[in-house]
């Protein structure tokens, strides 16, 4: 079926309207254009890098049946797929329908619930995936939560109704997500950005003063206690795959030089203290074991890189041989005694992997580290080349989503929960 393109007048019409849902829907459709393509079977979006800006694609046919109020709906559908960079959060998925359901449900709620479509007046709203059509037993599922939850709840159940997609998500990959939130930022207002913000923050889009950064560089200072208690947990864990030899008398052991004028501070109920080092430097042994730390500090885990930090600091270094960083897109090293960490944006997973192989190329070691990993859980799908190697641990309130973390990496690592050696 062949038919005419859109007018100056009908583009323009569609921009008011998606306006009046929020500005980021105006200002990708703006940047873009609408193509019929009778090679899809109902619509996309897809990325022109050579022109930086983003297609709609609609199937004439599909098109031609949906009421304008529809059409609105699937443009607005496509511009959220792209705000919440999908594509690269679906790479390496296995299961492809099941991630295509649990992109459509984040979707399609959202849209309803923060961006003022009703969902009644789609024709076909029964036929779509929401959670009370996809799921048979929702007493335990959750609204208003990320791609990667759903996901998850989809794989747990074994079993789902399957649905028709708004949309096809086979170009997503393909979109520049950086570049296409460096231009809308530019054009958005700071009301405008908060506002988004706050619909967008839990699903991960990146939280940074502009809206086109996905990875911070402004480190922020972390206020850290005098003092802090040590947990024999570290050395119940560490004792596994540490040397034999670093591991006598518990009570006996100091874990950090003390600073001297701190020498006759008593402890309090006999228990152990971690006390403020003047110095960072350990006299390491060649024998001891590498230990890499990595600490989340994306958007989604602002209000966690205290503990993630302090926690880090109760680690007994004279015991390992240990390197810290901080993670969200990008990874920068932590010197630990300038309590300082990164203000975050994403969250990747595997750029630990990838920064591990690159760093032992470096150093021309075949000796892989154990590898820490404090986080939310939620990220990217990574895939360790060592995973009895890797150690997760999760901040107690995201404890129930282990089954979650393990999806994403396979789940032969080790799974923990960081309170317990807090």
């Amino acid at each position: 079926m062949n038919i005419r393109k859109l007018t100056d007048q009908e583009f323009e019409s569609i921009a008011f309207k998606l306006e009046a849902h929020h500005s980021i829907f105006y200002k990708l459709w703006e940047m873009g254009e609408l193509l019929f393509d009778e090679n899809i079977p109902t619509a996309c979006v897809k990325f022109d890098k050579a022109g930086n800006y983003v297609s709609f694609h609609f199937n004439p046919d599909f098109w031609a049946e949906k009421t304008p109020y529809e059409r609105l709906f699937i443009i607005c559908h496509e511009c959220l797929h792209v705000w919440l960079n999908h594509g690269m959060r679906t790479i390496n998925t296995e299961q492809p329908q099941t991630v295509n359901t649990a992109l459509d449900i984040v979707i399609n709620h959202m849209l309803v619930d923060n961006f003022g479509f009703n969902r009644h007046k789609l024709k076909d709203n029964k036929d779509l995936c929401w959670i009370d059509t996809v799921f048979d037993d929702t007493t335990e599922i959750k609204k208003d939560q990320t791609f990667e939850y759903y996901y998850t709840k989809l794989i747990e159940s074994g079993n789902y109704n399957e649905k028709k997609l708004v949309d096809i998500h086979d170009y997503l990959k393909d979109v520049d997500l950086e570049k296409l939130m460096n231009e809308i930022g530019e054009d958005l207002s700071d009301e405008e950005k908060n506002n988004i913000s706050k619909i967008l923050k839990k699903h991960k889009v990146p939280k940074t003063k502009n809206a086109g950064e996905s990875s911070s560089n402004e480190w922020s200072d972390i206020n850290v206690p005098s003092k802090i208690k040590i947990n024999k947990a570290w050395f119940d864990l560490i004792k596994q795959w540490a040397n034999k030899k670093y591991f006598t008398d518990f009570s006996s052991e100091q874990w950090l030089k003390p600073n001297r004028r701190l020498a006759f501070f008593e402890t309090d109920s006999g228990s152990e203290l971690l006390l403020p080092s003047d110095d960072d430097e350990y006299n390491f042994d060649e024998n001891r074991v590498d230990m890499w730390l990595y600490l989340d500090v994306s958007g989604s885990c602002f209000n966690l890189r205290h503990d993630f930090f302090c926690a880090s600091l109760t680690i007994p270094k004279d015991r390992i041989k240990m390197r810290t960083f901080c993670f969200d897109t990008k990874i920068n090293e932590v010197n630990l005694s300038e309590h300082k960490l990164i203000m975050g944006g994403g969250t990747s997973f595997s750029i630990i992997e990838n920064h591990i192989q690159t760093e032992m190329k470096l150093s021309k070691t075949k000796k892989h580290p154990v590898v820490f990993v404090f986080s939310d859980g939620y990220g990217d799908n990574v895939k360790p080349s060592q995973p009895k190697n890797w150690h997760w641990f999760l901040d107690n309130s995201y404890e129930s989503n282990f089954s979650h973390i393990k999806s994403l990496t396979g789940g032969d690592c080790n799974y923990h929960s960081l309170e317990a050696f807090k």
